[in-house]
């Protein structure tokens, strides 16, 4: 029985010649995090009846886009928590560490966040804006 492997057949030796890379850095597709890697941070306080949609949204999306990224939920707890997080309302979502729907005035806090939507207001962003934040990120 042959117990080797063929040069190249892995994503870090096809994706990334000559970068080094470990196998901590592979994302959640097998693919290095460096290569088109998003950090998707979904921030929430318990009792917000919207952040499992907008989680279940973005996850739809990666996997319909075949996106790298990282998803991390963060539950806020505590005032001062929030204060130092500028949690504007649950759910925040913030695409690589900002913020696309942000409103400076918009207080720090915990409140159910609201979202202008095609379809009005609503409790999270609609997945339309959701999958055009991602792909924006993509691009930079």
């Amino acid at each position: 029985m042959w117990r080797g492997r063929l040069q190249g057949t892995h994503p870090i030796e096809r994706l990334a010649p000559g970068r080094r890379a470990s196998w901590e850095s592979i994302g959640r597709r097998g693919v290095p995090s460096y290569v088109n890697a998003i950090d998707i941070e979904i921030q929430y306080f318990d009792g917000c009846p919207n952040w499992r949609a907008v989680d279940s949204m973005v996850r739809s999306i990666l996997d319909e886009s075949s996106t790298n990224a990282e998803v991390r939920l963060t539950r806020v707890e505590a005032l001062d928590e929030a204060e130092r997080l500028s949690f504007r309302g649950s759910p925040t979502v913030l695409i690589n560490g900002a913020d696309p729907w942000s409103s400076p005035s918009a207080p720090v806090g915990f409140s159910c966040r609201v979202y202008r939507t095609d379809m009005g207001l609503a409790g999270s962003p609609s997945a339309s804006q959701l999958r055009d934040a991602i792909e924006s990120a993509k691009r930079t």
